[in-house]
């Protein structure tokens, strides 16, 4: 053996019998015992030593020792060391009448026979060469491993998100996308802890350890900078202004949706990204905190280590900082506030609050994130407001697990829960989600979309087709509250078609009707789809001229099979709207107000080239 040269040479056998063989040489004695597989894997699987274990004590090179006794005899070593790690391999076998394991492996540590003092589900005490060796067990828990989309799936993800400028990510009101609101909260925590947990791949467990990070804010530039912990996704420059902040954007990423999660530190609302980089051969999926921007609840990273994939999770633990912790459950937590009463004044509203349970209230209005701070007193029953500096004590009038008012000398707030969920179960709910056009205002035929996720969208340009595409931006989003029987509309109070708690007078499959009297919207129900379809079929499609009293002609481009424009030339057509065309009855529908088409207008004969209408207006077709 060139390995170990003083096996090379004679060797006399003095004992040979059915279980033991004993050699001699000038070099020594050799002892060798039976190889009987199945009664050494009865014998192991009896010991109560099956399993993943760390060692109390480090070995010759100072790095942590894990062992896994493999059934029936294979046994696995784990060497984490400071900047190095390494693997070794060997066999395992028990004595049950001494009560000893003999380990064949290449590790000083645990070398050659060493006898068990101590062994239970938790814990066991080897006695090796005089040197005793405790082992904590470790809970095999691969299980716990989290999936991540592969490269090729990661690619596909980036390419059907298509532009992510209108996506939650980039929205006002992602706290993460406010540079100051993300600051202003970060400039509070001194430090982020987290649970690092590292898979130990053939082992099946997870070693875990505490990393802190540190913070700190520079009141000259009003940037932070927080330590680098992440290995081995690279942290951002503390005057970048990256959403990712304090990690750099990746290059090409996905949105994989929202999810609540649970991490040592608490429950948070996430939204979830999912990236990979080729040039590393590493992905990862990050965890960003809704309501704390700049803090990961979760980052779960698979990096290569030459042909071995390393699966790492970060996981929040803590928080420290100077915020005043809150800890009146009924109050923390969304809320929407639906009215104000100033002076006996009363005024609609429709703005998200929330109550963080760290001192916090976040506030969306037009788009954007507004923090200030609450602070609860139990003795007073009060809770004091401050948003500017000017601290403002509030009387809770009435609060509960639905409802809450808060008022003070000059002004009446009234909030309701923000619980989607529960208002997406009531009966009226199913009716409300589609496509609705206004009909009776000065500025009638716009077309409002309530999706069945609680998003509004206003569809009042072309843009392209088909009508997915038209989306201008998301306006916000709406809730159902069954209580009231109201719609409440979180969008931009000046620019929306509609803002705030509406109550719904009327509901049917075909029409809806909010508010009463001259306050009152009232819409009908289409349906695109079909639309597009009669429209495509009518033969109305392209671009038309109809020459007004005047002399002068008016273009209508009936290109989009959904949305029409119309101006005083091919190339000026500011004027949009939505068009149909009614076949049974032969009627065009145009959702626009002006003098020469709107509305409903009776066509009386259609060719190639010519449109006749009751009216006596002649449409011409513009090649």
């Amino acid at each position: 053996s060139e390995m170990i040269p003083e096996f090379a040479g004679n060797w006399e056998i003095v004992k040979k019998s059915a279980g033991k063989l004993v050699l001699q040489s000038n070099h020594g004695t050799l002892s060798f015992i039976a190889y009987n597989p199945d009664k050494i894997a009865q014998a192991n699987q009896a010991s109560h030593l099956a399993g993943v274990w760390k060692l109390g004590v480090k070995n010759d090179e100072n790095a942590d020792v894990y062992l896994y006794f493999k059934t029936p005899d294979k046994l696995l070593l784990y060497l984490q060391g400071e900047g190095f790690t390494g693997r070794v391999s060997g066999r395992w076998f028990f004595d049950e009448k001494e009560q000893s394991v003999l380990i064949t492996a290449r590790e000083n540590l645990l070398k050659g026979k060493s006898f068990l003092k101590q062994v239970s589900p938790t814990a066991f005490l080897l006695e090796n060469k005089g040197e005793k060796i405790t082992g904590t067990r470790l809970q095999q828990n691969a299980a716990d491993r989290e999936q991540l989309p592969s490269f090729e799936n990661i690619s596909t993800m980036v390419e059907n998100n298509g532009d992510t400028t209108n996506s939650p990510l980039c929205s006002e009101t992602f706290p993460w996308y406010n540079r100051e609101a993300k600051e202003d909260y970060l400039r509070h925590i001194a430090a982020l802890e987290y649970k690092k947990s590292t898979l130990l791949e053939g082992f099946d467990v997870f070693v875990t350890k505490d990393i802190t990070a540190h913070l700190s804010f520079d009141e000259n530039d009003g940037t932070v900078e927080m330590d680098d912990i992440f290995t081995p996704l690279p942290m951002a420059d503390c005057s970048e202004d990256t959403v990712f902040y304090p990690l750099e954007e990746p290059f090409e990423y996905a949105l994989s949706g929202e999810k609540e999660i649970t991490v040592p530190a608490g429950t948070f609302e996430c939204l979830v990204i999912d990236f990979a980089d080729d040039f590393n051969e590493s992905r990862a999926r990050l965890y960003m905190i809704r309501n704390r921007p700049g803090v990961y609840a979760k980052i779960v990273t698979i990096t290569k280590d030459f042909n071995e994939e390393i699966y790492t999770k970060y996981e929040l633990s803590g928080i420290k900082g100077t915020f005043t912790p809150q800890k009146i459950s009924p109050v923390i937590g969304k809320w929407i506030l639906t009215e104000i009463i100033r002076n006996g004044k009363s005024q609609r509203k429709g703005e998200p609050f929330e109550f963080v349970n760290d001192g916090r209230v976040l506030i969306t209005r037009a788009g954007e994130i507004d923090t200030g701070r609450w602070t609860f007193n139990s003795d007073e029953k009060t809770v004091l407001l401050d948003f500017d500096g000017n601290p403002q004590p509030f009387s809770i009038e009435m609060l509960s697990n639905k409802s809450m008012v808060l008022k003070n000398k000059s002004v009446t707030y009234t909030f309701i829960k923000f619980e989607p969920d529960t208002a997406g179960t009531a009966p009226e709910n199913p009716k409300v989600t589609g496509y609705w056009m206004l009909t009776n205002t000065p500025d009638p035929y716009r077309v409002m979309h309530l999706t069945d996720s609680y998003e509004v969208f206003d569809i009042d340009r072309i843009y392209a087709s088909p009508l997915e595409d038209n989306y201008p931006k998301r306006e916000g989003t709406w809730l159902f509250n069954p209580e009231t029987s109201s719609i409440i509309f979180m969008t931009d109070e000046y620019e929306s078609l509609c803002y705030g708690s509406r109550k719904i007078s009327r509901l049917t499959d075909q029409l809806l009707v909010l508010g009463e009297g001259n306050d009152r919207l009232v819409f009908i129900k289409i349906k695109p789809d079909k639309l597009v379809k009669g429209n495509k079929a009518s033969g109305l499609t392209g671009i038309w001229r109809i020459k007004g009293r005047n002399g002068t002609y008016n273009y209508y481009d009936f290109t989009d099979p959904f949305l029409f424009r119309k101006g005083a030339s091919m190339e000026d057509m500011p004027k949009t709207g939505l068009w149909y065309y009614d076949r049974q009855n032969k009627m065009l529908f145009l959702g626009y107000q002006m003098h020469q088409l709107e509305g409903f207008s009776k066509i009386t004969s259609i060719s190639s080239t010519r449109i006749e209408f009751e009216n006596s207006l002649i449409a011409e077709r513009v090649e």
